[in-house]
C-alpha cells in the first residue's frame, strides 16, 4: 500500500509540474524601428525627399538606387554575432519593418549635401550590421557614388566603410539605438564624398 501511495504521489507531482510548465507565459515579442519617429522630427524645411531622391531647391538630387543586404539580414529577427562567426536570431526581438526599408528611410533623411553638377546616383551594399556578444555594434560594407549607372557597373567611385561602437547598455533596444547612430555616421561619410564630387 505504501509503495502504491508513493507511485501515485510521484505521478501526481510529475503531472502538476508538467501542467505548470505548459501554463508558463510565452515571452512577450518586442518590435523595433531603426528609423524611429522621434529621430525624424528635426529637419530643414527647405529639403525635400521624393521617392529615392533627396533634393534642395536649386540643387541636383541624390538618387538612392538600392540598399543591398546579405541574405542573413533579410528576415524579421534582429541578428547578433556570437563567438566571432555564429549568428544568433532573436526569437522575440523583431524588426517592425524590413531592415532594408529602415536603412533606406534613414539614409534619405540623413543626406544633407546635394550635388551641384547633376543628379548623383547612390548604391549601398552592406556586409555586416549587428550587435555582438563582445558588446559592440558593427556596420561595414561599401557604396558607389556615380553620375551614371554605368559607373556603378564599372566599379567606379566605390568607397568602403567600417564603423564600430561599444554598446552603452544591455538590451536589444539599446543595440537598435546604436545601430541607428552607425547609419547616421555612414550618411555623414557619404555627405563628405558628395562634397568632394562638388569640388571637382
Amino acid at each position: 500500500m505504501k509503495k502504491f501511495f508513493n507511485i501515485t504521489f510521484s505521478l501526481i507531482t510529475v503531472t502538476l509540474l508538467l501542467f505548470s510548465c505548459a501554463q508558463a507565459p510565452t515571452p512577450k515579442v518586442s518590435y523595433y524601428l531603426l528609423n524611429a519617429p522621434e529621430h525624424n522630427l528635426a529637419g530643414d524645411n527647405e529639403q525635400t525627399v521624393v521617392g529615392g531622391e533627396h533634393k534642395v531647391a536649386g540643387d541636383h538630387k541624390i538618387i538612392l538606387d538600392n540598399v543591398i543586404l546579405p541574405q542573413y539580414l533579410k528576415q524579421s529577427s534582429i541578428v547578433m554575432l556570437m563567438n566571432e562567426n555564429q549568428l544568433h536570431y532573436a526569437r522575440y526581438h523583431l524588426w517592425g519593418e524590413s531592415l532594408q526599408q529602415g536603412i533606406t528611410k534613414l539614409i534619405k533623411q540623413a543626406l544633407t549635401i546635394t550635388n551641384k553638377q547633376q543628379s548623383l546616383h547612390l548604391t549601398i551594399e552592406i556586409d555586416h550590421f549587428y550587435p555582438t556578444d563582445q558588446t559592440n555594434v558593427i556596420l561595414s560594407g561599401r557604396y558607389w557614388l556615380s553620375m551614371t549607372e554605368a559607373e556603378v557597373k564599372n566599379n567606379q567611385y566605390v568607397f568602403n566603410f567600417a564603423f564600430k561602437q561599444a554598446l552603452k547598455a544591455d538590451g536589444y533596444g539599446q543595440a537598435v539605438k546604436q545601430m541607428h547612430v552607425l547609419i547616421k555616421q555612414l550618411a555623414a561619410q557619404i555627405n563628405q564624398h558628395v562634397v568632394a564630387f562638388n569640388s571637382n
